[in-house]
């Protein structure tokens, strides 16, 4: 007939939210076209990237294709963030990327650009499953936490 009762703690844990990897194009200006590919390793905290210290990425791969909207990427890899590596243009309409950073990157890091020229034709801009890998500068793959982001070409 009425009455309460004490309930034990209720303890939630939300998982930790991937790291965004995005493909992102500037506004086009003077026939030109730049694409800039970073990811964000501030989202997670995980801490078997690099500990209890800020997450860091030392190693990526990446393939994308790339629609006939642009065309002559001159791509490099971000030296001031401590990458080096290849930006692979050779193949017709696809980049593929291999960068290696030996003490690792944090923040919100942008890993390469390439500039196209850019005219008419198709906008896509596409990454297939399992085009990507990326881990840490200890060798922690978290190519599975990675949430891939494509947007078209304008």
């Amino acid at each position: 007939t009425g009455g309460s009762v004490a309930a034990a703690a209720v303890s939630i844990t939300c998982p930790l939210p991937n790291y965004p990897l995005t493909y992102a194009w500037s506004a086009p200006a003077a026939g030109s076209i730049t694409l800039t590919v970073g990811i964000d390793l501030t989202v997670r905290n995980d801490p078997l990237n690099n500990g209890a210290a800020a997450d860091r990425i030392g190693a990526f791969q990446g393939t994308i294709n790339y629609g006939t909207r642009v065309s002559a990427p001159v791509c490099s890899a971000n030296s001031a963030a401590g990458f080096s590596g290849v930006v692979n243009t050779a193949g017709a309409g696809a980049i593929t990327a291999v960068l290696t950073n030996t003490t690792g990157a944090a923040g919100n890091v942008t890993l390469y650009t390439c500039t196209f020229t850019y005219g008419a034709g198709t906008t896509t801009l596409s990454a297939a499953a399992g085009s990507h890998l990326a881990g840490d500068q200890t060798g922690y793959d978290f190519t599975s936490l990675v949430s891939i982001i494509t947007n078209p070409i304008p």
